[in-house]
């Protein structure tokens, strides 16, 4: 279960911290680790730290990634990124896994409308991913 904590808020803004229970890949298909709703009218900094750990301990990634999104009244959520938020948000990925190395993405998820955190592990490797977001998000 993920645990959410406001730790900040004024008429305005509102910042959120949020921790997701663990997450297992076997493989390096992406997955939605964690998805967070933004409503109508609102525009979000949202950034992600990572901890993807091999089920051995053997390797360890460490991995933030940040970017904006927006949602206008009866619009979709977008990712404020060039291309029309096909553009890659930063990210910032340091570790010592051998070849390919674990990744970790921002989606903006049109279908239910939310910003989705999208882990990709390494083929026929068990990774857990420890997850915190942090959102800075408008109010009004």
């Amino acid at each position: 279960m993920s645990q959410n904590r406001q730790i900040q808020r004024n008429t305005t803004t509102q910042r959120n911290v949020r921790v997701f229970d663990a997450v297992t890949t076997t493989n390096a298909t992406p997955t939605v680790a964690a998805s967070v709703p933004l409503g109508q009218g609102k525009g979000s900094f949202f950034q992600a730290f990572a901890c993807a750990i091999k089920s051995d301990f053997s390797a360890l990634q460490a991995l933030h990634v940040q970017a904006g999104f927006r949602r206008a009244s009866g619009g979709n959520v977008t990712r404020a990124t060039s291309n029309g938020g096909t553009g890659l948000p930063y990210l910032s990925s340091s570790g010592d896994f051998s070849g390919s190395s674990p990744t970790i993405d921002l989606v903006a998820n049109t279908s239910t409308q939310t910003i989705d955190i999208v882990v990709t592990g390494k083929a026929a490797t068990t990774i857990n991913w420890h997850i915190e977001s942090e959102s800075l998000q408008n109010l009004v």
